[in-house]
């Protein structure tokens, strides 16, 4: 009797297993078909974001290579700028020196003007002086008035032409 419930199982194991095989195939096959459409769906997806980040990365490395293009230009103006600033500095420093040394070379040539018509003047006063004195000494009040004055109207004259 054994083989007999042996068998019945068997049959009955079978028996089973065909009806859940013939009322499950709808439904598991449709799970299972949903869920292979899913991940077909999803591996698209990864596929075309995958796709997306590469073409957004492009251009993220496009952009930054114009920005270094245009970092590099804004240097190179940013430095001939600096260097004509310089030389436009270098050419005003030169003429203000240049401007600075004329009017020093003029500012001397005054003074020496100015030095020697004090000289002059110096050396008339101290001739007239002398000649004063020397004829106060030798000379009577009368003579001395006109020879004086002659003096005088002489000096004056040289002063005038020089």
């Amino acid at each position: 009797m054994e083989t007999v419930s042996f068998v019945a199982q068997i049959f009955s194991v079978g028996l089973l297993f065909f009806l859940l095989w013939y009322l499950l195939r709808g439904v598991v096959g449709n799970f299972f078909q949903k869920r292979t459409e899913q991940i077909e769906g999803d591996l698209k997806y990864a596929e075309d974001e995958k796709t997306a980040a590469t073409l957004l990365k492009e251009e993220f490395e496009q952009k930054v290579r114009d920005i270094e293009q245009e970092k590099q230009s804004s240097l190179e103006a940013a430095r001939k700028m600096a260097a004509d600033r310089t030389k436009e500095a270098e050419a005003t420093a030169k003429s203000d020196a240049e401007a600075m040394k004329n009017r020093a070379m003029k500012d001397v040539e005054l003074e020496k003007e100015r030095a020697s018509s004090e000289m002059r003047q110096t050396v008339v006063d101290v001739s007239a002086a002398m000649v004063t004195k020397f004829l106060e000494r030798t000379i009577d009040a009368a003579v001395h008035e006109q020879m004086f004055n002659e003096t005088m109207a002489e000096l004056e004259e040289l002063a005038w032409h020089n």
